[in-house]
């Protein structure tokens, strides 16, 4: 392959996953297309480098098409291992680049700063399931190398370093580190990265219960998700939008539009999140459609309590099976109240009492003693709008 000093000049770490130990060979004049490389604006590269091009639209087979272009053998038959996952040429079956990315082997990165950021991505990543803080001094040096020389590769590695981190719980910390990686890559190409933050930022924003603030990012990632792309991940932003949208009481108009917003971003949510696909991700999305229809304002509100009752009857069948209890208990206390704005006050106290003795059994005392107090209010004939 030759001087370690002469190929992929800066070029990895910059797309996600695995396709970050992609290497670009040297070729003549690749210092003014370096610039588009390192913030992925890729255009009129180098023929020897159109495979990372492809590789970064998402197009393998072209990708792969492209390696031809690359005459060294060893950095075309390795960059073939990245993509595919296989490769039956013997330089890189025993190859050191190949050793490296298994972390069984280092390289001569002296000097090379980026280099020496790639054995500390590697070593990050080997240490992050048994060793977090381990992995994360890691990424801390890795991140210190890279400033200023790649803003994308920086932002992968800050970008792991969060969810590690996230790993103990949402803080204010975190969402500034969510914040600071946006602010990195908003002039490059990573518009993933940016998707993933503006994800990030929302759901915490709506765990602080910055409602109206987590919208405006939510809204944001879906700029990149999008059901073609990315089907679950835009599934999940529109649940948690359309949960950020409906937490809010409706007093206005402009309100009852957003409430209808929020219900239109649940029900697109499930056109990925199907029972027979993801059934769990059904079960939760389903339930949160049919709370907010019992509450939604509309001028047929028994329509919609009755809609809201077969949908909680469908996530009950679901849950009787497959648990979680807890999940069970609150879809049997959700019941009850569709129920009781139908009159249906009997058959509403029979779901509560199966939903506090669940609660109880579960030692979730302070929902148990809620149950209990609406068992009284029925027993005692008092209208519930709970």
């Amino acid at each position: 392959m030759g001087n370690w000093r002469e190929v992929f000049p800066q070029s990895v770490g910059l797309l996600p996953g695995r396709l970050s130990f992609l290497i670009l060979p040297r070729v003549e004049g690749w210092e003014k297309h370096l610039g588009e490389v390192l913030k992925l604006t890729l255009k009129n590269l180098p023929k020897e480098w159109e495979f990372f091009q492809r590789a970064w639209e998402g197009d393998l087979g072209g990708a792969l098409k492209a390696l031809e272009y690359i005459q060294d053998e060893e950095t075309r038959e390795f960059n073939r291992w990245v993509l595919t996952g296989s490769c039956n040429s013997e330089l890189v079956k025993d190859g050191s680049l190949r050793a490296l990315v298994e972390g069984k082997g280092s390289l001569p990165s002296e000097g090379r700063e980026d280099l020496e950021a790639l054995s500390n991505l590697i070593e990050a990543r080997s240490k992050a399931v048994m060793n977090r803080s381990e992995a994360i001094k890691a990424l801390d040096r890795a991140i210190l190398k890279v400033s200023g020389i790649s803003p994308v590769f920086q932002a992968n590695l800050m970008l792991m370093k969060a969810k590690l981190l996230q790993e103990r719980g949402v803080s204010y910390p975190l969402l500034q580190l969510y914040m600071e990686i946006r602010k990195l890559v908003k002039d490059t190409g990573a518009r993933h990265i940016v998707g993933e933050a503006n994800f990030q930022i929302g759901s915490i924003l709506h765990s602080f219960g910055q409602v109206g603030e987590a919208v405006k990012y939510f809204r944001e990632a879906l700029d990149f998700y999008t059901k073609e792309r990315e089907p679950y991940t835009w599934a999940l932003i529109n649940n948690n939008l359309g949960l950020a949208l409906l937490a809010e009481p409706a007093i206005t108009e402009e309100d009852q539009m957003r409430l209808a917003m929020g219900i239109q971003h649940l029900k697109k949510a499930l056109e990925v999140f199907t029972r027979e696909d993801y059934p769990q991700e059904w079960a939760s999305t389903t339930l949160n459609y049919a709370n907010a229809l019992v509450y939604a304002p509309t001028a047929e509100p028994v329509k919609n309590l009755l809609r809201a009752v077969e949908l909680y009857r469908e996530v009950l069948s679901f849950r009787e099976k497959h648990g979680p209890e807890e999940s069970l208990a609150r879809v049997l206390a959700n019941l009850r109240n569709a129920l009781a704005h139908l009159g249906k006050r009997e058959e509403a106290k029979e779901y509560l009492l199966r939903a506090r003795n669940l609660f109880v059994s579960l030692n979730m005392h302070e929902e148990a003693e809620a149950v209990r107090e609406l068992i009284e209010e029925i027993e005692g004939g008092v209208p519930s709008g709970t």
